[in-house]
């Protein structure tokens, strides 16, 4: 069977990191950093830079390989590698395979540099590069816009201007896996600009923000979907789930004895209930991780499972 999860994490720095200009209008978590001095925007790349060391540690800690790259610094959202490439077993695909994807800013397509790219596809049998797509105005945006159940091969997508209908049901046959696409909205009313945002999925438990789907059937669909796949469900609120909180941005990993663990923010732990809290120690045998990233969550806007590119 297919494991929900890896023990092993890509993360990238990025020398440059601060918040980017070109993808606010569709990330209303993001602050902007415009009217900052040089040395206020040195001071939040330093503290972003422990953030990132601290969340590194803390994985390698439990026993998670951590491999560390550095982007180039015209890339501000490079911290963000889930965004541009997955990884999926032979036992989940058939071949080894990586998926190179099209972002929505033009700043971002340069992250996924040639070199990674190379290291990438020596390492998987099959390469399929999306990223073409993006001349057309066609957009997926890794898995960041699909949170996967890889145990029951189901994806699970809001549609969004990051987030291209035809191509994420062309991803999905491709791939083989059954596609259940839905609309959301935060506590504005805004669209949500990545799925990874509303809901993450276990082995054994789910948390979603139901609310956040307006249409009823939609919002009835996918909890019927995840409830028939065995997890648990843990039913997020708007609160939680919006910044600064970020609570349905977590990741599944595996600590060094194969026991699954929760990664999120501290933000994102301290917003869980003690009920919910319960349901996660239940779920997950390894605990939770919860590091304080609070520099990157501002003005990255986003959070723990953004920085983290699960290698299968």
């Amino acid at each position: 069977m297919t494991k929900q999860s890896s023990n092993h994490v890509m993360m990238v720095w990025s020398p440059g990191f601060r918040s980017n200009a070109q993808t606010i209008d569709t990330n209303f978590a993001q602050a902007s950093d415009s009217q900052c001095s040089e040395k206020a925007l040195d001071d939040i790349a330093r503290k972003a830079h422990a953030e990132f060391q601290g969340l590194q540690q803390q994985l390698e800690s439990k026993g998670v390989q951590v491999t560390v790259k550095e982007g180039a610094s015209t890339s501000p959202d490079c911290i963000f590698p889930n965004n541009t490439f997955s990884t999926h077993s032979a036992v989940e695909c058939g071949s080894s395979t990586t998926v190179f994807y099209p972002m929505l800013a033009p700043n971002r397509q340069a992250e996924l540099s040639e070199e990674r790219q190379a290291d990438l596809a020596a390492q998987y049998d099959l390469v399929i590069d999306l990223r073409s797509h993006f001349d057309q105005g066609e957009i997926l945006e890794g898995t960041g816009s699909l949170v996967l159940d890889r145990m029951n091969k189901i994806a699970y997508a809001n549609y969004s201007p990051r987030t291209h209908k035809e191509l994420t049901q062309a991803w999905a046959e491709t791939m083989g896996y059954m596609l259940v696409m839905f609309d959301a909205l935060d506590g504005h009313n805004k669209v949500v600009y990545h799925t990874n945002v509303v809901m993450w999925i276990g082995t054994h438990a789910a948390g979603i923000c139901l609310e956040a789907i307006p249409d009823a059937a939609q919002r009835q669909l996918v909890k019927e979907s995840l409830s028939s796949s065995g997890k648990k469900v843990i039913e997020l609120t708007k609160a939680q789930m919006d910044a600064p909180n970020f609570a349905a941005n977590a990741l599944e990993v595996l600590d060094g004895n194969g026991r699954p663990m929760l990664a999120l923010s501290a933000a994102a732990w301290a917003a869980y209930t003690t009920a919910q809290k319960e349901v996660v120690e239940k779920a997950f045998p390894g605990g939770a991780i919860a590091a304080p990233i609070p520099t990157i969550e501002t003005y990255g806007g986003g959070s723990v499972r953004c920085m983290l590119a699960e290698i299968f």
